[in-house]
């Protein structure tokens, strides 16, 4: 990086640029491997710590909307209106999980939209539990390959990792996660109709605003 920052000619740069792009793609490997490592041996903690839902929601969408204006994909939030904000979980992790789910929607779907829509579906004094959809308009999935998108190192089938890349580690680190927080990942698909992930997650109400 910071080489990249320095007086270069072409080729360097385009050296250099596949050297940086090979490290990140690298790390994320091994990101990957580790939380599936500490999830499989139940050794992952979350913290639990008050945060913003809509703050942490927006991080999430800045980081991924120039993906999806890159190939000029309809990109939209739905928050429906008596979402809680002020909530004590783990945002870390829900962003993981969001930036997963909503970022493989971008990387599956070449023309048309992807929506995100957030709602709560259960609530009492203390706790709230959320629903976040992630509906593309991509490739789908056909119902016999849908069930090793869960599985670990799973793709729905090879020529997905060919085309796209990744580990296919993503999916059942996102599921294993959304179950430590009271909660899973489902989905919904047809093959070139697109593909629905539904995230459920339960979250502590904070009693005193955040903002």
């Amino acid at each position: 990086r910071q080489l990249l920052k320095t007086r270069l000619e072409d080729d360097q740069r385009d050296y250099l640029e596949t050297i940086a792009n090979s490290a990140n793609s690298l790390l994320v490997i091994i990101n990957d491997i580790l939380d599936f490592s500490k999830l499989d041996a139940g050794a992952m903690v979350l913290e639990h710590v008050p945060f913003p839902l809509r703050d942490t929601i927006n991080e999430v969408l800045t980081l991924l909307a120039p993906s999806a204006y890159d190939k000029k994909l309809e990109f939209s939030l739905h928050l429906a209106p008596d979402t809680p904000d002020d909530l004590i979980a783990d945002p870390t992790r829900i962003k993981q999980v969001l930036i997963n789910l909503v970022g493989n929607a971008i990387k599956f779907t070449e023309k048309g939209s992807v929506t995100v829509e957030i709602k709560v579906i259960e609530r009492n004094s203390n706790e709230v539990s959320l629903q976040a959809k992630v509906i593309d308009t991509g490739i789908g999935i056909q119902p016999q390959q849908q069930e090793t998108l869960f599985a670990a190192f799973g793709q729905a089938d090879s020529s997905i990792t060919r085309r796209y890349g990744g580990t296919g580690l993503g999916l059942i680190i996102s599921q294993k996660l959304a179950l430590e927080m009271k909660g899973d990942i489902s989905l919904i698909s047809e093959v070139n109709q697109g593909s629905t992930l539904i995230f459920t997650f339960r979250c502590k109400l904070h009693s005193i605003p955040l903002s």
